[in-house]
């Protein structure tokens, strides 16, 4: 049609992927060997003609893994490797409708291989074996209350109540909160470790999928300061410089 091309002014910049790469790295590699493109592309055709092979093996296996709304542990955990994952991803988004992640997938193969246990899936779905039949499910909300109270003390009078009751200091906080329930992205340092994701603290405290969602959270501007059971931050915790002390209690009332 005799149109001109126009040259796009971002593929000069360095502000994409695609443009790091062009730049920077295909150069390099270009030095070490000549051929590199050509090498990527004849090893991304082998690699689609894998895959393609590897999931009509894991679409047979599948069938016969299936039984009824369950999956066969014993014979899904007798699959090599790359066929099982493909195999649990299947029955997964079949059951969920969310093809579980990486880190998910994995989280099902150990569930697989041990052959017994839960774990946590997205969406509001975990997997459960039960007799040897691996489940998709949807967890229950359950239906809970908690009591919150805030008490604000000068620091001489809650170095007293500290002598007292050691076990105050776990929810004394130097600042002003607002308290509410977990909001996606959560996250909390604790005093004296490392910071988590709300969803891993759960994990690690095994608290129960169907109250995660309600248990109370109290958080600042910056983000979450203190969680039910788990614990006050360290950035505003108790220390030789508070005046004042705002202490959180809770109590589950169903």
């Amino acid at each position: 049609n005799n149109q001109t091309f126009v040259t796009d002014s971002t593929n000069l910049t360095d502000d994409y992927t695609r443009n790091k790469l062009r730049h920077k790295v295909v150069g390099v590699l270009k030095e070490i060997n000549p051929a590199a493109a050509e090498t990527v592309l004849r090893s991304g055709a082998i690699l689609r003609e894998d895959s393609r092979y590897l999931n009509a093996v894991a679409k047979k296996q599948y069938a016969k893994c299936q039984k009824g709304d369950a999956l066969d542990v014993n014979a899904a955990s007798a699959l090599e490797p790359a066929v099982l994952q493909r195999v649990l991803r299947e029955f997964a988004k079949n059951k969920s409708n969310i093809t579980p992640d990486n880190y998910h997938t994995e989280q099902l193969c150990s569930l697989v291989i041990k052959g017994e246990g839960k774990c946590q899936l997205q969406g509001g779905y975990y997997a459960a074996i039960t007799k040897h039949r691996l489940a998709i499910l949807p967890y229950e909300q359950q239906n809970a209350s908690f009591d919150v109270k805030m008490q604000t003390l000068d620091i001489e009078e809650y170095k007293k109540a500290v002598k007292i009751n050691s076990l105050l200091s776990k929810n004394a906080i130097d600042c002003d909160v607002v308290v509410r329930s977990r909001m996606e992205g959560d996250s909390i340092k604790l005093k004296g470790r490392g910071t988590k994701t709300l969803k891993k603290l759960y994990n690690e405290l095994a608290v129960a999928l169907s109250l995660r969602a309600q248990l109370p959270v109290a958080a600042d501007k910056t983000g979450v300061i203190w969680v039910y059971t788990a614990g006050v931050a360290e950035r505003v915790a108790v220390d030789a410089n508070t005046k004042k002390v705002l202490l959180i209690s809770a109590q589950q009332l169903q």
